[in-house]
């Protein structure tokens, strides 16, 4: 049975997809008509990865540390990523789930700057007085989509 409601569905929710030399999936949805642009970062580490292996060993981890780190992702000195993004006049949001954390902004302008900010964690975690350490959870991978919206 032809169904040109779900036909409508389908196209509405098509995305161009690729994966980056660094294992970074991008997704993109273009909306033709639209100015604006909404861009997510999201990475496997949700609340339920509280246990991993690093160098042979067992690491646990305490429960809502990805809650925390979500948080402090972007924290520095000279304030937060919401503030970097303010400046540029977007808006920015992130959440943690069971299973990914995420960072959100919209924008309808300025878009590189924006993706300079979500895309550069690690410029402000080099920042910051604690050490990073490498570690694998067995759900490493990451993924950013955008889409234009607005009018």
């Amino acid at each position: 049975m032809h169904d040109p409601s779900l036909q409508a569905v389908r196209r509405a929710a098509a995305f161009e997809s690729t994966v980056l030399e660094n294992g970074l999936t991008v997704r993109v949805h273009t909306m033709p008509g639209f100015t604006g642009v909404h861009a997510v970062y999201g990475t496997k580490f949700g609340s339920i990865d509280r246990a991993f292996a690093l160098d042979g060993k067992r690491v646990d981890l305490p429960a809502g540390i990805a809650h925390f780190l979500e948080h402090k992702m972007f924290e520095n000195e000279e304030g937060d990523a919401f503030t970097l993004y303010a400046r540029t006049g977007a808006s920015a949001n992130a959440y943690t789930s069971f299973d990914k954390t995420c960072y959100i902004f919209t924008a309808s302008g300025n878009v590189a700057e924006n993706l300079d900010i979500l895309l550069s964690p690690g410029r402000i975690l080099r920042r910051q007085p604690w050490k990073r350490n490498r570690a694998s959870s067995g759900r490493r991978s990451s993924s950013m989509t955008t889409r234009r919206t607005g009018g």
